[in-house]
């Protein structure tokens, strides 16, 4: 636990990102890696004036392992200055226009209850106590998530969305895959 002056100085960045399927796409596994090493170079480099504190996310397989990192990473709780978090994986719309990161134990008839609603994590980040956030969804249909956004900002008090930035960036359209360019 640090002090009071360390914790409001405090700069996190959590990456959420499922990384292997199991389905043997060796490629795609790489391709996560790599966004992974330039995110933490961004955000974490030594020599940096003021580096963030990268949270990794252990192995991804079910939604449990989700909502345990969550907990376990008090990102909900998170105090300081800023939190950058780096959600990373397969993304899908379901029937309702929800958005959902893919797991690999992920059902497809079975969003609700075996993948992630993306909205879950955003929600956990917007609504933690670090002053300013950023929350990136580098999957495909990422967009999708924006009729959830407007809901979840109704959630969030006045004073916590004027007292710094909360801010969800979207790498792609909710009808597009992240590696296709329009």
């Amino acid at each position: 636990m640090g002090t009071v002056e360390e914790d409001s100085a405090r700069r996190t960045l959590l990456t959420v990102a499922v990384r292997d399927y199991g389905d043997g796409d060796a490629e795609f596994t790489a391709g996560i890696d790599e966004q992974l090493s330039v995110v933490a170079d961004w955000w974490c480099a030594p020599g940096a004036p003021e580096p963030f504190t990268h949270v990794p996310a252990p192995e991804l397989r079910e939604r449990y392992d989700v909502e345990r990192f969550l907990h376990e990473s008090e990102v909900r709780e998170t105090p300081g200055r800023a939190l950058v978090v780096f959600i990373t994986g397969h993304g899908q719309l379901g029937a309702s226009r929800t958005h959902f990161l893919q797991l690999p134990r992920t059902e497809p008839r079975r969003q609700l209850a075996t993948a992630i609603r993306t909205s879950e994590i955003v929600a956990a980040a917007l609504d933690s106590r670090a002053e300013h956030v950023l929350v990136v969804i580098n999957t495909c249909y990422a967009a999708g998530i924006a009729e959830e956004l407007e809901k979840l900002h109704q959630e969030i008090l006045p004073s916590r969305r004027t007292g710094g930035s909360l801010d969800v960036v979207a790498t792609c359209a909710h009808d597009q895959l992240v590696h296709n360019a329009v």
